[in-house]
């Protein structure tokens, strides 16, 4: 205001602030005069460092105004809308991207804000003999890895990775299996972390080899929450799928 209204120049006695944010100017020879003053709003991105995703998840679960805040890092006004621009966030698939939020104030004036994001895949199953998440074993001797023709019990192999792209999901994500054997809902719902092999979890092979028809449940934890570094605030981000 000051500068718009230099003092000297102008003859000015004082600048007041009036409760509504007008400056009630008054003038060496008495007069007055109030003056609404342009402000414009500053906004910042919530984090200095890109916020995270999962492909797949729904862009509609990711509330813009919980993005943005005021360039002192304080919530914004409730008068202040936060819409994503369309089309800029993207999260059918995985990779380094950037997004806009569009921020309009309460006297209508729009802001642009770029925001950079990541976002990880998705936990999948992979495919065996032409179909997605469908795989099958023998029942093992007891004690053994074989049936009783001599042939491998599971013809696949063990290693998670066969049956899920842990291989694809980024450095530092674990997942775990959760599963009833035989589908029996009032069987002990079994869960095992750490991102255990599959054969750790198969029931084919062992000491007490069954045969059975089961769905697992995988969940793989990533090592990141939506804005950063995990915590309670914050929780780690997750996806899962069966098979």
């Amino acid at each position: 205001m000051k500068n718009a209204y230099p003092q000297a120049e102008h003859r000015i006695k004082t600048y007041a602030q009036q409760s509504n944010g007008d400056v009630l100017i008054t003038y060496k020879d008495g007069t007055t005069r109030t003056v609404t003053p342009t402000l414009e709003q500053n906004y910042k991105t919530r984090t200095e460092t890109p916020f995270y995703a999962v492909a797949g998840e729904k862009p509609a679960a990711l509330t813009a105004r919980d993005f943005i805040r005021s360039a002192d890092g304080t919530e914004l006004p409730s008068n202040t809308s936060v819409v994503w621009k369309q089309g800029t966030l993207d999260l059918s698939t995985p990779g380094d991207k950037t997004a806009t939020l569009t921020v309009t104030d309460s006297k209508g004036t729009s802001k642009d804000i770029a925001y950079k994001y990541t976002v990880y895949p998705k936990v999948e199953t992979k495919t065996h003999n032409g179909v997605k998440g469908q795989f099958y074993a023998f029942k093992a001797v007891p004690g053994s890895d074989t049936t009783v023709g001599g042939g491998y019990a599971n013809n696949i192999g063990g290693n998670s990775n066969l049956y899920i792209n842990s291989s694809d999901l980024p450095s530092g994500t674990t997942f775990s299996y959760e599963y009833r054997l035989n589908n029996d809902p009032s069987a002990t719902l079994s869960k095992q972390d750490g991102s255990p092999e599959f054969s750790t979890v198969w029931h084919t092979t062992g000491d007490n080899p069954v045969s059975h028809h089961t769905t697992y449940t995988v969940r793989a934890t990533y090592p990141k929450g939506r804005f950063g570094d995990v915590s309670t605030s914050d929780p780690a981000l997750t996806s899962e799928t069966s098979f």
